[in-house]
């Protein structure tokens, strides 16, 4: 084993398929990386990119490593690699912007090595068109251009994106996924819960104790019923009471307009897919009233509601916002 950059045991097992992959000049364009908040998945993409970019890595197959002392390495460490680039969250989200600015510096040769890297850590933050703009990358790769992207969930990525990744097996050395994640909140919404707290304990507990649940369905009583202009003013008033009301009413939006998408699309197959998998009656009998168009519109909504949050805009206009769509959709059908 060479000195340097040293993988964790529960590193290992990814780098080395990227050291294997390497060996037989097989390297994939694109690889994904899925884990909750603290399974490691940035530290695993910063040695699978350092090791990439390595001009004497070190391929032994039990504990593949950069040797940290090239000049590649050394400037990785300081973090001034010219040919690895790390896309990270403006605000809430990975904007379209940024993606654009990626894809034009990767249009050209790397300036230093063999290889250029780019990190999307935080690929769930993606926004739609953000995701639509790096899918064509994805679609299209340039030579010897290499992407990790890392995401709480695989479901929170556009179907089309996720199978234009090759898998990265990450060993993770807690037991914080699917059934060993103890929800304190009823075995009906605990999916739900897992999915917006990233199988994260403590923040499904400030979740509960915000009121998401109540606010959940809140929701769900005003979108699934037939008298929306009825329910209007006390949904505005509970979802845009304030600030905190409103970003909680916004994660819950993102997680029904993702499920309509979802039901929606053609190859769709099986209810278990949804993140308000308690809902699923409801939600299939509130698709059958939308078309994707529709809901695409609503998504670039959320955005907006999003940003103008950010920027201190009232609450109570962004809830009248998002809910005078659904009270439009309505009269449409």
């Amino acid at each position: 084993m060479k000195a340097g950059n040293c993988p964790s045991a529960g590193n290992l097992r990814g780098l080395g398929l990227i050291a294997r992959a390497m060996a037989q000049n097989r390297i994939s364009h694109a690889y994904l990386v899925t884990g909750p908040p603290g399974a490691g998945k940035k530290q695993l993409v910063e040695k699978c990119a350092v090791f990439l970019l390595c001009q004497d890595p070190d391929m032994d197959p039990s504990h593949p490593s950069a040797c940290g002392t090239c000049s590649s390495c050394r400037k990785f460490q300081r973090g001034v690699h010219p040919d690895f680039l790390e896309l990270k969250p403006q605000g809430r989200y990975i904007k379209i912007d940024q993606v654009r600015s990626m894809q034009n510096m990767i249009a050209f040769a790397p300036l230093e090595g063999k290889r250029r890297v780019v990190s999307i850590v935080s690929a769930d933050k993606l926004n739609i068109n953000a995701s639509n703009a790096l899918l064509k990358t994805l679609e299209e790769p340039p030579e010897n251009t290499h992407l990790f992207l890392a995401a709480a969930s695989s479901s929170r990525l556009l179907a089309t994106i996720v199978s234009r990744c090759q898998a990265l097996p990450l060993d993770q050395e807690k037991e914080v996924l699917g059934r060993n994640f103890a929800s304190p909140a009823s075995d009906q919404a605990s999916f739900f819960l897992e999915y917006v707290s990233g199988c994260s304990r403590e923040l499904s507990g400030k979740m509960l104790e915000d009121g998401i649940l109540e606010i959940r369905e809140t929701l769900f009583s005003f979108l699934c019923s037939g008298k929306k202009k009825e329910l209007f003013f006390h949904t505005s008033q509970r979802i845009g009471r304030s600030r905190q009301a409103l970003d909680l009413s916004l994660t819950v939006l993102n997680t029904v307009t993702r499920d309509l998408l979802l039901l929606l699309s053609s190859d769709f197959m099986q209810d278990r897919h949804l993140i308000n998998l308690d809902k699923a009656s409801e939600l299939i009998k509130l698709a059958h009233g939308l078309n994707y168009d529709s809901l695409m519109k609503y998504r670039k909504l959320l955005e907006k509601a999003e940003r103008y949050l950010e920027r201190n805009v009232n609450p109570g206009m962004i809830a009248d916002a998002l809910l005078i769509f659904w009270i439009k959709e309505e009269h449409r059908y």
